[in-house]
C-alpha cells in the first residue's frame, strides 16, 4: 500500500476502512501473533531435533538429500525469525496504523518472500532425492523424481517473478518512493489482484507437488514384503507426510478468500501459519527414517539406557516376612546332589552283587515313610570301577 507524505498524523489513520460498526483498535486489538509465534517455535524445535539426529546418524556418508534438508531447516528458522520481527502486523488491517507501513517493514516483508520460495523448494527436493536414494533401482521412480524436481523448480521461478513484480519497487525507483508515491485506484487493485492470483496459482501447484510426493513411493512400497510392525511404521510416516498435504491445502482456501476479503493481513496470518506447518512437517517427515535409526543406535542401544532399564525393572516380591510353605524333599536324587536326610521310619535292605568284571555294585532298596501317608521305595545302585591299566585308583559313581 502507498502512504501519502502529508501533514496528517498517519498513526491515527487505519491501513484499511473497518466494516460498519467496528472501530479501529490500535492499542490492544485481536492479534494472531502469539499463535503464529508458538507454532513456528515449536515446529522448528522439533524439526531441528530430527534434522540434527539425521545428520549425526548419516555423518559418515551424507547424501544430497541430507544437505538439502539442512538448508531447508536453516531457511525455515530464518523465515520464522523474520515473521516474529514483524509479528505486530498480524492483526486486522483496520487495526494497523498507516505509520507502521514503513520502508523497513516493506523490505522485511519482501525478504520474507525471498526466503520462503527457496525454503519450499529445498524441502521438496530433499524428499524427492531421498526417494531416489531409497528406490534408485526403480527406473520409473527415478524418472518421476526428476519430473518432480523440474516442476518444483519452475514453481519457484514463477514465485520469484510474482514477488519481485508485486512486492518490490519498479526499476529506477527507491523503496521510499515506491511506498510514498500515490497510486491510482485501478493500479492498486491490479497489483492486489495480481498478488492474490499469483499466490493462489503457486499454492495450488505446491499442493499438487505435496500430493505427488506422498503418492510417488506407494507402488514400490506396496510390493515389499514387510512384517506388520514395519508396515505400521511406514503407515505412521505417511500419515505425517499427508498432514503436510493438508497444511498445503489450507493456504489455498485462505488465499481464495483473499480476493473477496478486505482484511488482507488477517488472511495472510492464516496463510503464514499453514505454510510454516507445511514446511516444518515436510522436514520432519523426510528425516523420520534417519531419526529412528539414531534413536535405535545411539539412545536405545546406549549403556546408560540399558543400565536405566535394569534399574527400573520390577523386582520380585519379598516374602522374607512370611512363613514359607514346607516343600517335600525330592523323591529322587540327582548326580552330584548332596546327601538327603532320611525321614523317620527309615528301613534299608542291602544287596551286593559281585560282577565278573573288576567292577562292583551295591544295590540298596530303601523303604521310606514320611510325608503324610505316602510311602515310597527308593532303589540306589553304587558302582565301583577299577581304573586301568595297572592303577590302584578307583572311580566311584552313584546312579539313582
Amino acid at each position: 500500500m502507498s502512504v501519502d507524505s502529508n501533514d496528517v498524523d498517519n498513526c491515527s489513520i487505519p491501513d484499511a476502512d473497518p466494516p460498519d460498526g467496528i472501530t479501529p483498535n490500535f492499542i490492544n486489538p485481536p492479534t494472531m501473533a502469539p499463535t503464529l509465534i508458538s507454532i513456528a517455535v515449536v515446529l522448528n524445535v522439533w524439526a531441528t531435533v530430527f534434522v540434527v539426529a539425521r545428520l549425526y546418524a548419516n555423518r559418515f556418508k551424507l547424501h544430497a538429500s541430507d544437505y538439502l534438508t539442512a538448508l531447508a531447516l536453516i531457511l525455515n528458522i530464518t523465515y520464522a525469525g523474520i515473521e516474529i520481527s514483524i509479528s505486530k502486523h498480524f492483526r486486522h488491517t483496520w487495526d494497523i496504523p498507516v505509520c507502521w507501513i514503513t520502508v523497513k517493514y516493506m523490505i522485511t516483508k519482501f525478504a520474507l518472500y525471498m526466503v520462503g520460495v527457496p525454503r519450499s523448494l529445498f524441502s521438496k527436493w530433499a524428499v524427492l532425492l531421498l526417494y531416489r536414494q531409497l528406490f534408485g533401482v526403480n527406473k520409473l521412480i527415478n524418472v518421476a523424481v526428476w519430473i518432480g524436481v523440474i516442476f518444483t523448480l519452475l514453481i519457484s521461478i514463477f514465485g520469484f517473478v510474482v514477488e519481485i513484480i508485486v512486492n518490490a519497487p519498479k526499476p529506477g525507483q527507491s523503496w521510499e518512493e515506491w511506498i510514498t508515491t500515490p497510486e491510482d485506484e485501478k493500479t492498486y487493485e491490479l497489483y492486489e489482484n495480481l498478488t492474490a492470483v499469483g499466490n493462489n496459482v503457486r499454492t495450488a501447484c505446491i499442493m499438487a507437488v505435496d500430493l505427488y510426493i506422498v503418492i510417488l513411493p506407494l507402488p514400490a512400497i506396496s510390493r515389499l514384503h514387510l512384517p506388520l510392525k514395519k508396515r505400521l511404521q511406514l503407515f505412521a510416516l505417511f500419515a505425517i507426510a499427508f498432514s503436510a498435504v493438508i497444511a498445503s491445502i489450507l493456504p489455498l482456501v485462505y488465499s481464495l478468500g483473499y480476493l473477496r476479503d478486505d482484511d488482507g493481513t488477517w488472511v495472510w496470518c492464516y496463510v503464514e501459519i499453514c505454510n510454516t506447518a507445511e514446511i516444518s512437517v515436510a522436514i520432519i517427515a523426510g528425516s523420520a527414517l534417519a531419526f529412528a535409526k539414531f534413536v535405535k543406535t545411539y539412545i536405545a542401544g546406549s549403556s546408560t539406557v540399558r543400565m536405566l532399564r535394569l534399574k527400573l525393572r520390577i523386582k520380585p516380591p519379598d516374602h522374607s516376612h512370611t512363613s514359607p510353605t514346607p516343600v517335600p524333599p525330592p523323591l529322587h536324587g540327582t548326580i552330584g546332589s548332596p546327601p538327603r536326610k532320611h525321614p523317620r521310619h527309615y528301613l534299608e535292605l542291602n544287596d551286593t552283587v559281585l560282577m565278573e568284571t573288576q567292577a562292583s555294585t551295591d544295590v540298596r532298596t530303601t523303604y521310606t515313610a514320611g510325608w503324610g501317608s505316602q510311602e515310597e521305595i527308593l532303589r540306589t545302585i553304587d558302582v565301583i570301577q577299577d581304573s586301568r591299566p595297572g592303577s590302584s585308583l578307583r572311580s566311584t559313581d552313584k546312579y539313582v
